[in-house]
């Protein structure tokens, strides 16, 4: 078992109109986890996110959309007292075809608002980061649209299954540590 904190941030942006697009990946990830392990995720009263703690992990769904998704880590610290956790951000990848998981550590945001805005409120870029491929925008669509539309057919069914990898490796990180976890993961 690992014996250091570790913060999941599942990102994601709240609502129904936003719940089955690409974009929310991360919270595929955190709603599977939900059946995986029984973790319940729970909104404190005014609070800007939802959480659950498994083992040594403290997993998140931030819900101030999710180009604001890093504003919610301080608060999550003070609220379970975590010192210098380490950090995963579980999000969606466009650069990687869906069906693809990647766990990396530290590198830039990739132009992934969600990213930089952990990035920025963690003062690091020393996190790890387990994305979900959705694949690239096709032709005649924008970037937006991609990953604001939802998966249909043999791309859910992809999605779907790299998800499932995610959540196990999220699972994983309560008796392995990401470096372990990593060539596991990548190579797959």
């Amino acid at each position: 078992m690992i014996d250091y904190p570790v913060l999941v941030l599942c990102l994601g942006n709240p609502g129904r109109t936003y719940a089955s697009t690409r974009h929310n990946a991360g919270f595929f990830v955190a709603d599977r986890l939900h059946d995986l392990a029984g973790v319940r995720f729970r909104r404190r009263l005014f609070g800007r996110y939802s959480t659950t703690q498994y083992g040594r992990l403290t997993l998140a769904k931030p819900l101030t959309y999710m180009n604001r998704s890093g504003e919610v880590i301080e608060s999550i610290c003070r609220r379970y007292s975590l010192a210098r956790p380490a950090i995963v951000a579980v999000f969606d990848q466009m650069d990687l075809p869906p069906g693809s998981v990647r766990l990396k550590r530290g590198g830039g945001d990739g132009g992934h608002r969600g990213l930089r805005s952990v990035f920025s409120h963690a003062q690091s870029h020393d996190i790890w980061k387990l994305a979900v491929g959705i694949g690239r925008p096709g032709a005649g669509s924008t970037v937006v649209e991609h990953v604001l539309s939802e998966p249909d057919g043999d791309e859910r069914t992809l999605i779907d299954d790299a998800v499932e990898v995610a959540a196990n490796t999220v699972l994983a990180l309560c008796s392995r540590s990401p470096e372990e976890l990593m060539n596991e993961v990548n190579s797959r």
